[in-house]
């Protein structure tokens, strides 16, 4: 978890320069491949005890650090199309897809673990995790050179 604090603060630190070097719709684009193929480090981790505890916390880590960068773009963009009176409803409706949808994971993973094995039910969550790019990249969000200052601004 130390780890994954790192990289957190990390990205934010650097959210800004990706998004000046990269466009912003590309410095998405890869910081959320970052997040969603973190996943995939778990279940690979093997071997020497070194290799094992170094696949997870480069996990714990990757993760955290997409996370920051994604999420400073993602925010911004959100807050930038949204008009002022609908940016409360904009807001919480987001902290509840993300929220509780998060707080299925656990007993869903709980189920697949004791149906599949924890091994497997562990790759089943990094594939599953690496297919959520595909919305992302066919997204209109990628197409973003800079960051809009308006809805009528987004590309189709």
């Amino acid at each position: 978890m130390g780890a994954a604090a790192v990289g957190g603060l990390l990205g934010a630190l650097i959210s800004g320069m990706v998004v000046r070097r990269l466009s912003v719709g590309t410095a998405y684009r890869v910081s959320v491949s970052i997040i969603f193929l973190g996943p995939l480090l778990i279940p690979a981790a093997g071997g020497p005890s070194w290799l094992l505890v170094g696949l997870f916390v480069a996990s714990f880590f990757l993760e955290y650090f997409g996370s920051s960068i994604s999420n400073v773009i993602i925010v911004s963009l959100r807050q930038s199309i949204t008009p002022q009176p609908l940016m409360g409803r904009m807001t919480a409706a987001m902290r509840m897809l993300l929220y509780g949808g998060g707080a299925l994971g656990g007993p869903v993973g709980g189920v697949l673990a004791g149906v599949l094995g924890l091994h497997a039910a562990l790759w089943v969550a990094g594939v599953l995790s690496a297919a959520m790019l595909v919305p992302i990249i066919l997204s209109p969000v990628g197409k973003l050179r800079t960051m809009p200052t308006g809805p009528e601004e987004l590309p189709a």
